[in-house]
C-alpha cells in the first residue's frame, strides 16, 4: 500500500495587533487491516482569542513544529494491523509566541472553537475523544485548559505534562515581554489500549480487530478538517 503524505504549509498574519497562525495540508495515514485501509488526515489552527485588557497583547506566533499525523508506526510490518509504505506516525504540534505587558497576564487558556466553519474538525475530535480513540492535549469539554503564568521567571514551567508542555522561555522585565513555548502531543486512547493501533498483538481475537478497524475508520472524519485552537490569555485583578 503507498502512503501519499502531504507536507505542511504554514500561513503566518496577524489582524489588529492580534497573531494568527494556520497550519494546514497535514500528512495522509496509511493503514493495512485485513486488505481494508483507514485514512485521518488533520489540520490545526492556531489563533488569539479576543483580549479584554489592552495591558496585553500577544505577538509574532510562529509554528515550530506544524506536521501532525494520526498514523502507522513507520516501519512496522508485523501483526494484523501494519504500516502502508512511508508511514510515520507525529502526534506533535508546538508553536511559540510573544506577549507585551506580560506583568499583567496572570494565565491563558487553550481552547478548541467550536464554531459553525465548513471545515471546523471539532466535532469529530470531540467524538474521537469521547470514543476514547485519541486523548487530547487540550480538553474537548469545560474546564478550559488554563495555565497559571504569575511566576514570570525566564524557563518558568507552566505546564510540564506529557501531554501539555509549556514554558517562559524568554524574558525582558525593562520592555515587559515575553515569549511562551507550547508543545501538544495526543495520544492513543482506551481503545486502542493507549497505544498506536498496529502495536495490537498477533493473538488477538478477530474480533477486536475488526472493532479497531472500525476505531480507524471513525478518524476518517478528521480528512480535510481543521481544529481551531484558540490562546486566551487573561490579566491580572
Amino acid at each position: 500500500m503507498k502512503n501519499n503524505t502531504k507536507k505542511s504549509k504554514i500561513v503566518l498574519f496577524s489582524l489588529l495587533g492580534v497573531g494568527v497562525l494556520s497550519l494546514t495540508g497535514v500528512g495522509v495515514a496509511s493503514w493495512i487491516i485485513a486488505t481494508q485501509n483507514g485514512a485521518t488526515t488533520e489540520s490545526v489552527n492556531v489563533s488569539v482569542g479576543t483580549i479584554t485588557d489592552n495591558r496585553i497583547n500577544i505577538t509574532n506566533p510562529t509554528l515550530t513544529d506544524s506536521t501532525i499525523k494520526f498514523d502507522a508506526k513507520s516501519g512496522d510490518n508485523q501483526g494484523p494491523i501494519t504500516a502502508g509504505s512511508g508511514s510515520s506516525e507525529d502526534l506533535v504540534f508546538a508553536f511559540t509566541f510573544g506577549v507585551t505587558g506580560i506583568s499583567h497576564m496572570s494565565s491563558f487558556s487553550l481552547t478548541y472553537s467550536s464554531g459553525s466553519e465548513t471545515d471546523n474538525g471539532y466535532t469529530e475530535l470531540s467524538d474521537a475523544v469521547t470514543s476514547n480513540y485519541l486523548v487530547s492535549p487540550i480538553k474537548t469539554v469545560s474546564p478550559l485548559t488554563s495555565l497559571t503564568t504569575t511566576t514570570q521567571t525566564v524557563n518558568t514551567k507552566f505546564s510540564d505534562t506529557d501531554a501539555l508542555k509549556a514554558e517562559l522561555t524568554a524574558v525582558d522585565t525593562d520592555a515587559n515581554t515575553g515569549t511562551v513555548s507550547v508543545t501538544c502531543t495526543f495520544a492513543w486512547g482506551s481503545f486502542f489500549g493507549n497505544k498506536n493501533p498496529c502495536e495490537i498483538g498477533s493473538n488477538e481475537p478477530g474480533d477486536t480487530i475488526t472493532s479497531y478497524k472500525t476505531g480507524l475508520t471513525s478518524l476518517a472524519g478528521l480528512n480535510s478538517k481543521k481544529l481551531y485552537v484558540v490562546i486566551t490569555p487573561f490579566a491580572e485583578a
